[in-house]
């Protein structure tokens, strides 16, 4: 379908600017082709094609009974929006431009605003502003709707669309910085007897990572999977080894009876923890009513509780350059971009969702983050490929 073939490209290793570029059009016309019953389907399949891998979490939730509703919520959810998208647009068309530029952002699925028309470009020339994006809607809807005298003005709205900024690469830190990727299935990564050769495979990698002059060393999300702050031998061994290299790793922390998905940095013999901010929508939060999320996380959970947040993001210091921490899910999310930080050390666990797109699109969402904001971001992933976009 056109709406992924972008994500289907990327996923193939095309990163060709010029390709992506002459395929967003492509991409975003049947929006404008279609009328809202039509879109009702186009979302319906839309929807699963782009989401279908939420689904594969539930197998390690042991719920996988859940899943014929799950994609049937994901179907109607999706259709219901583009269709509702032809029904606001039927006495005025050109009002789907904006509702197409903005109705994603306010009805994102319980905060999940992983479908975002500016990602499918976000390796082309076009900028990755709100009104980048309403300038190429206007080029799309002025081929199709406008008749064939006035078809020229589209050229007009093309040009504003595009950004001369984007053919130059953002600076790096003047660091070398070691990414480390990590390929340890979900359902070992928490198995009691792997902790310890997991540990031992981390050190390994990380005193690799020093004998080659390494100044930074990152490693995945929960890369250690077990409470760091309660593991005394294995923060010793890391603040060692943080006098040749400064080092920062995923793992959980536990604080009394609160839970929290937490970044370590050591450096210079000392630790800082920084909790993560942005929780996913049920993976580590129950985004609904305080009344109906203990009932939820009783009756499907185990009576397990939420992760906590912290307020804000948290920032870290190496050499005289500022980096911004992020954990997975709120590296695609607005909230760490706060600020427009030069920097970012982003760290992931895709061991939920692989094989699958979920990795594709996450990096999308990172470049159009990335190119919006000006960000550099590392990233290091477990069970997916680590990059570096600037």
């Amino acid at each position: 379908m056109a709406l992924i073939s972008p994500i289907v490209f990327t996923a193939l290793g095309i990163e060709s600017r010029l390709f992506f570029t002459a395929l967003a059009p492509i991409a975003l016309a049947p929006f404008f082709l279609l009328h809202k019953k039509e879109l009702f389907w186009f979302g319906a399949f839309s929807g699963l094609l782009w989401f279908y891998w939420v689904a594969f979490s539930l197998y390690y939730y042991d719920m996988l009974w859940l899943t014929p509703l799950l994609l049937l919520f994901i179907f109607f959810y999706y259709g219901g929006i583009f269709w509702f998208m032809g029904f606001l647009s039927t006495k005025f068309i050109w009002l789907r431009i904006l509702l197409v530029g903005f109705l994603f952002d306010f009805l994102a699925p319980l905060g999940f605003d992983w479908m975002k028309p500016e990602m499918l470009y976000s390796g082309s020339y076009f900028g990755a502003s709100k009104l980048d994006l309403i300038a190429l809607l206007s080029f799309v809807a002025i081929i199709v709707y406008a008749k064939k005298l006035l078809k020229p003005i589209a050229l007009v709205a093309l040009i504003f669309a595009i950004s001369p900024n984007l053919s130059n690469s953002k600076q790096l830190p003047p660091l070398k910085i070691e990414l480390v990727n990590t390929s340890i299935a979900q359902d070992e990564k928490w198995n009691e007897n792997s902790k310890y050769s997991i540990t031992a495979d981390n050190i390994r990698k990380i005193d690799e990572a020093i004998e080659k002059q390494a100044q930074l060393i990152v490693l995945p999300e929960t890369a250690f999977p077990y409470f760091l702050n309660q593991a005394d031998g294995v923060i010793d061994a890391l603040k060692e080894r943080s006098f040749s290299a400064a080092i920062i790793t995923g793992a959980l922390k536990l604080d009394g009876k609160k839970v929290y998905n937490s970044s370590y940095f050591f450096k210079d013999g000392q630790m800082y923890i920084f909790d993560k901010v942005v929780a996913v929508p049920f993976g580590e939060v129950n985004p609904l009513p305080k009344f109906m999320s203990s009932i939820v996380n009783e009756l499907f959970f185990g009576g397990a509780q939420d992760y906590e947040t912290a307020e804000k993001p948290s920032d870290f210091e190496l050499g005289g350059v500022v980096f911004r921490n992020a954990i997975c899910y709120e590296a695609t999310n607005e909230k760490i971009y706060t600020d427009n930080p030069k920097f970012i050390v982003a760290m992931s666990n895709n061991a939920w969702f692989v094989p699958s797109f979920e990795p594709t699109i996450q990096k999308m969402l990172m470049r159009h983050f990335s190119k919006k904001h000006g960000s550099v971001i590392f990233h290091s992933v477990n069970k997916s490929n680590g990059f570096v976009l600037n």
